[in-house]
């Protein structure tokens, strides 16, 4: 509440169950997303089929929607990012390692450059 960013978080869809730690995965990923919102907009959270596996989806949608220099720098650097933590990167770093927890990667892409920002991680089945 107060926030320039909403959030819309749907129902799972029947028959899907994503493995154990997937809530605080897209918890992590909904804080993500709406720093990738400088001027507010809307965050869409997701679970979607693949194959015999669950992918979780954060979509941040918004004027000026990106990923900072910065942020895309840690996300690629790994655990061995860890020495250069800022402020403003922590939370991309802690999110990352999340995703290794569950044997997965964050893979971040603009759908839409300047407008839209897809934030995914593909899961194993429970």
């Amino acid at each position: 509440e107060g926030s320039k960013v909403t959030l819309n978080w749907p129902a799972v869809p029947t028959g899907l169950t994503p493995p154990p730690g997937t809530a605080k995965l897209l918890l992590n990923m909904v804080l993500l997303a709406s720093e990738m919102l400088p001027r507010g907009g809307e965050v869409n959270i997701g679970l979607e089929r693949a194959g015999s596996g669950v992918v979780a989806v954060a979509t941040a949608n918004g004027r000026d929607a990106r990923i900072t220099e910065e942020m895309a720098a840690m996300l690629a650097a790994g655990a061995d990012g860890v020495g250069s933590l800022t402020a403003k990167t922590v939370h991309g770093y802690f999110t990352a390692r999340l995703a290794e927890s569950l044997a997965s990667q964050l893979q971040v892409s603009a759908t839409q450059p300047g407008a839209s920002v897809r934030v995914a991680a593909a899961l194993a089945a429970a």
